[in-house]
């Protein structure tokens, strides 16, 4: 018997696969603690059994069945025995073909002053990101152009904006132009060990270095959440502001239910890592990455 056996026998419903909150490897159901018809909030790992809600965080899956069907611990605790882990196929299948957009070249003087003027040295970005830029080339015009590395192979890519108006600071690959949609890997990790600094932006990575991750937006994915679980030490470091704090404590309770330890920092010298004082990067390195 696996999961989806237990869920019909429970009368459990799951999400079709059409639903905005359905991924590759996870049942969407609708958590019964923050209880929203319809809404399908909860996912269950269907090869390692985590439970994780978009709202509540991680949950602890007898919790999770109990609420929602009414039975008791021993009736529960008694349909998963041996209940079997279902290998889930990989998250990181090809959707789509990898397109580089047009007028993505060498950096630009005017790329090399927006990036020294934040502190970075271009030079060592393009040596150990392989960043270039994009001059006057249609809508994705003056902006530094990041490829997404999955094991040594680019399979995605986003765009900085170097212009101080722009409200639209990154634009990243459409579905169709990736290989690997992005949402489902974490940037940087080709190059993480034991520990890792999880952070929001690709900027944020740059200034700490190898170790740190970015999520590539304000938000994170189920997929993005289950590769930062592999990791024994997890150190959560988003931008300082009120609402990236409050999805800083959110993703932090659902790594929870996860072997290994998960810690939130906030940074003192700078809003984010990126604006960071290099001293005090130096020394979240020295504490956390070992």
């Amino acid at each position: 018997m696996n999961i989806r056996t237990i869920l019909q026998e429970l009368n459990i419903s799951t999400a079709p696969e059409s639903h905005t909150h359905s991924r590759a490897g996870w049942l969407q159901v609708d958590c019964p603690f923050c209880y929203s018809p319809g809404h399908y909030r909860l996912g269950i790992n269907l090869e390692h059994l985590y439970c994780n809600c978009w709202s509540c965080g991680g949950q602890n899956l007898i919790n999770v069945l109990m609420e929602a069907s009414g039975k008791s611990y021993p009736e529960i605790q008694d349909l998963l025995q041996g209940i079997v882990h279902e290998k889930s196929k990989t998250t990181q299948e090809k959707k789509g073909t990898l397109q580089i957009p047009k007028g993505v070249g060498d950096l630009l003087l005017c790329h090399r002053i927006y990036l020294s003027g934040r502190g970075f040295s271009p030079d060592e970005l393009v040596r150990f990101w392989d960043i270039k830029g994009i001059g006057l080339a249609g809508s994705l015009a003056w902006r530094v152009w990041i490829p997404i590395i999955y094991r040594g192979e680019i399979v995605s890519w986003t765009t900085r904006t170097i212009g101080e108006h722009n409200p639209m600071r990154y634009v990243t690959a459409d579905a169709m132009e990736e290989s690997i949609p992005a949402k489902t890997l974490l940037y940087g990790e080709d190059y993480v060990r034991h520990s890792i600094i999880v952070c929001e932006g690709c900027a944020d990575v740059w200034k700490i270095g190898p170790g740190a991750v970015a999520t590539m937006g304000t938000s994170y994915t189920q997929e993005q959440v289950l590769k930062m679980s592999v990791y024994p030490q997890r150190v959560i470091c988003f931008d300082s502001e009120p609402d990236a704090q409050s999805r800083a404590r959110k993703l932090a309770r659902s790594l929870k239910v996860f072997p290994g330890e998960t810690i939130q920092i906030m940074l003192e010298s700078g809003k984010d890592a990126g604006d960071a004082d290099r001293e005090e990067i130096q020394e979240v390195r020295e504490k956390y990455l070992v």
